[in-house]
């Protein structure tokens, strides 16, 4: 018997997300097809597709498919975003480990793809009021959210689908998460947002001696409008 792929801890921790009764799994953007690999080894899915837009990608794929003998169960298609899926073909849907505002971006050029049982993890890098953003005006219901770090670094994995009533997310449950919020004293939440409190403490002092246009002042309201809401959640004050 073949040993299971070994993969980072975030995408143990998204795998544990997908629901146990995923038939089809698209991984978007796979790159090397860790994930999907992973995902049928614990008994996640049935099938599951790696999508790549590169063909360097795509033969890093293909390769750790073909060493962990997977070929008759996990599939891999060169196009861009979404557009290498038939609509609904797809439970679940993972795009992960790229910029927030490019998983937007690849959601909403794709959408039309998505069927109203598809469930969607999303990992953005950065941006995730954004993608939360997209989420909340198309419909979508977030209904898990992880808050994870790995090697120095803060991953947020959203969880949504359409299977329950949407609501619309306030300006606070955009910047921190729905659920994420609701665990305000979890360690690695703590670590993150007063990581990013000193951020924007800095990026307000560079304002500062910026000019005077309506841009820089409307980016200053909302950094200090953050840092509000960050002392706010953390029931502390920082100087």
């Amino acid at each position: 018997m073949i040993q299971a792929i070994d993969i980072s801890e975030r995408l143990k921790v998204i795998t544990t997300l997908i629901p146990d009764d995923t038939h089809v799994l698209a991984d978007i953007g796979s790159d090397h097809a860790y994930l999907p690999c992973y995902a049928y080894q614990m008994g996640k899915v049935n099938n599951a597709i790696a999508g790549e837009v590169g063909y360097g990608p795509l033969r890093s794929a293909e390769q750790t498919i073909k060493t962990w003998e997977l070929q008759s169960v996990i599939e891999t298609r060169q196009g861009d975003g979404l557009a290498v899926l038939e609509y609904a073909e797809a439970d679940v849907v993972v795009i992960a480990g790229m910029g927030g505002a490019l998983i937007r971006d690849i959601l909403a050029a794709g959408h039309q793809i998505l069927s109203p049982t598809t469930t969607l993890l999303l990992q953005p890098n950065n941006c995730e009021p954004e993608v939360r953003g997209w989420l909340n005006d198309e419909g979508w219901a977030i209904h898990s959210e992880r808050l994870i770090q790995e090697n120095g670094h803060y991953y947020e994995i959203i969880c949504a689908d359409r299977s329950r009533q949407p609501g619309s997310l306030s300006r606070k449950e955009l910047l921190f998460g729905p659920i994420l919020l609701h665990n305000p004293s979890d360690p690695a939440f703590r670590a993150k947002w007063s990581h990013e409190w000193d951020k924007r403490k800095k990026i307000l002092s560079s304002l500062s001696k910026a000019t005077m246009a309506a841009s820089v002042q409307e980016k200053k309201r909302r950094f200090q409008r953050e840092q509000s809401y960050i002392e706010e959640v953390l029931s502390w004050e920082k100087t």
